[in-house]
C-alpha cells in the first residue's frame, strides 16, 4: 500500500520531511567499510530517475509507543499529516482491500482510493479506482 498526504507549510512535520534522490544508476558498494549508517541512509533515499514525476518526499518517524495486542505500531494522522490517498497494490489480499474500504467510509470523499498492478509487457504501474474484476491475486 502505498499512502498519500498533504503536509501544511509550516507544520511540525516539515522537521521530518526527505526529498528523495533520483539517479541514473544503482548505487555503487565497492568495499565492505561502504556498507554503514551513511549508506543505509542513501538507500532509503534513493530511487531510480524515471520516477522523478513524483517529486516524493518521505516521513520518517519514531514508533516509541507499545505495540499493540497483534505486535503493530501506529502513527496518528492529523492536522500536520493529513490523508489524501491511498494505493492497493495487487499483491494486497483481497480481504485487505476490504478492510481499507471500510476504514475510509469514515473519510468521505476526502481520501481518494485507488487500485494498481503491474503491466506484464512492461515496467509500468496501471491504476484503476476498482480492482478489475478479471483479476486473481497470486496464490
Amino acid at each position: 500500500m502505498c499512502f498519500g498526504f498533504d503536509i501544511p507549510d509550516g507544520s511540525p512535520a516539515d522537521a521530518f520531511d526527505v526529498n528523495v534522490h533520483y539517479q541514473p544508476n544503482l548505487l555503487q558498494i565497492r568495499r565492505p567499510e561502504d556498507v554503514n549508517y551513511d549508506l543505509a541512509n542513501r538507500l532509503l533515499r534513493t530511487k531510480h530517475e524515471s520516477w522523478s514525476y513524483e517529486q516524493e518526499l518521505r516521513l520518517f518517524v519514531q514508533l516509541n509507543d507499545p505495540p499493540d495486542a497483534n505486535g503493530l505500531h501506529w502513527f496518528d494522522f492529523g492536522p500536520n499529516l493529513e490523508l489524501k490517498e491511498v494505493v492497493v497494490g495487487a499483491q494486497c489480499a483481497p480481504k485487505d482491500i476490504e478492510a481499507v474500504k471500510d476504514v475510509l467510509k469514515g473519510y468521505g470523499r476526502a481520501v481518494e482510493c485507488s487500485w494498481a498492478y503491474m503491466r506484464k509487457d512492461a515496467f509500468l504501474l496501471v491504476r484503476h479506482d476498482f480492482m478489475p474484476p478479471w483479476f486473481s491475486p497470486p496464490a
